[in-house]
């Protein structure tokens, strides 16, 4: 280690922590982010565990003045090729044409049923009423809970999601991804959900659930009403957080398991695709606050080792070339130093996009080559961004405060309500 007596003392030790900090991103990219990855391969070739039965499943799906995205998707959840499966359209108070469409698909579905929620309750929030009200009106006895804005990509959705339901499983995350759209922009809003998509599976397979997406999401009907909270209720008084909280509230370490098939993947058609990435960056950036703490921490240390790393590593190898003695006889020694904290920049720029393009094959996805260099340094501040923002702007996130029971008012229903006649298969 002659090489580095050059060299003052602290420069040394700086150096020694950007080797270590290195090791750190190294074994969270090849441990956590890569997760996905194995789990796909696992799928891929047969070595994971499945299901064997297929119970029951009804689709419960979200509408809000959506009556073109429900006469564009529908007919995509009723081609899924398994057999019991029902579709419950929740209708919020929809003032187009959302109610008429529902009727006329209803006559064309007989395993469709649609409800309706009037616009009279103003002090919960409405989505997450609406949610419960198609929960509680599901006849299967597992939940896939989507919205109307979006589809499934291929006609094995229901069975690629349901097949992860083994004992003990109880949730399952399934995979979200923007409609490929041309543009800068559009890329940008594909690759941060693909980022967020790597870390909260990653994380989730790693070390524990502590979101999930409520265009994309399985459940036992029985663990909805098993949480002594009673599904949303210890959040109602929130509008966001439908499907992140009540992953946070509901899961554990062993009883949730992502789904990293291509033919799992939801795609999200919403449009504008800027208004729906921004308000979906806010409602998380507000309801992150209330994750678990060891999921938040992993990522958080990945997001402070990866600034240190790299803009430690470049500034260790100016200051070397600063302290060389360049009038002394030329050496070699005077090149290790800033020769292997270089080497060590472009293997970490290696597995960085080995890992981002492993992931977007994993779920059959655009593939993103040198960008996530630049990226990942600028969705931290995004991230950082917003939680500024809705620091500032926590009100608005708030429909009122309410103290609801265990069993609250809002949850009664009459069951005859949405009994009717059901096709044979269901």
């Amino acid at each position: 280690m002659e090489f580095l007596s050059s060299y003052p003392q602290w420069l040394v030790y700086t150096a020694i922590g950007v080797v270590i900090i290195w090791f750190i991103q190294l074994l969270l990219w090849l441990i956590v982010w890569a997760r996905p990855v194995y789990r796909g391969y696992r799928e891929r070739k047969g070595t994971a565990v499945f299901a064997v039965s297929q119970p029951p499943v009804s689709v419960v799906l979200y509408a809000h003045n959506q009556a073109d995205a429900l006469l564009r998707n529908l007919p995509e959840f009723f081609n899924q090729q398994y057999p019991n499966f029902e579709v419950i359209v929740v209708d919020d108070a929809s003032t187009d044409e959302t109610p008429e469409v529902l009727k006329m698909m209803e006559q064309r579905y007989d395993h469709l049923i649609h409800t309706h929620q009037d616009e009279e309750m103003r002090t919960i929030s409405r989505r997450k009423l609406a949610l419960t009200l198609g929960v509680k009106a599901a006849h299967g006895d597992i939940i896939l809970m989507t919205q109307a804005q979006c589809a499934p990509s291929s006609d094995k959705w229901i069975s690629s999601m349901v097949r992860n339901f083994t004992e003990g499983i109880d949730f399952v995350l399934g995979p979200v991804a923007y409609e490929n759209r041309s543009g800068f922009m559009s890329r940008f809003y594909s690759y941060d959900l693909l980022q967020r998509l790597i870390t909260l599976f990653g994380l989730t397979l790693a070390v524990r659930p502590y979101a999930g997406w409520g265009t994309n999401l399985a459940f036992r009907k029985e663990m909805f009403f098993a949480n002594h909270n009673e599904g949303f209720a210890s959040h109602l008084n929130i509008y966001p957080g439908e499907d992140d909280l009540f992953v946070a509230n509901v899961c554990s370490r062993h009883n949730v398991m992502a789904e990293c098939s291509s033919s799992a993947m939801m795609i999200d058609q919403q449009s504008p695709l800027s208004y729906g990435w921004r308000r979906d960056r806010r409602n998380r950036a507000f309801t992150s606050q209330r994750y678990h703490k060891w999921p938040m921490f992993v990522r958080s240390l990945d997001v402070l080792t990866r600034y240190l790393m790299v803009f430690g590593a470049v500034a260790v190898i100016v200051l070397s070339l600063i302290f060389t003695d360049w009038n002394a006889p030329f050496s070699l020694d005077n090149f290790i130093l800033p020769t292997v904290l270089l080497l060590m920049l472009v293997l970490r720029a290696i597995w960085v996009i080995a890992v981002i393009l492993q992931n977007a094959r994993t779920f059959h996805l655009h593939r993103f080559w040198l960008s996530p260099l630049v990226l990942e340094f600028i969705t931290p501040l995004i991230d950082l961004h917003y939680l500024m923002q809705v620091r500032r702007q926590r009100k608005t996130f708030y429909v009122g405060y309410i103290k609801l029971p265990s069993k609250s008012k809002f949850f009664r229903f009459n069951r005859a309500d949405f009994d009717r006649p059901r096709s044979s298969a269901f």
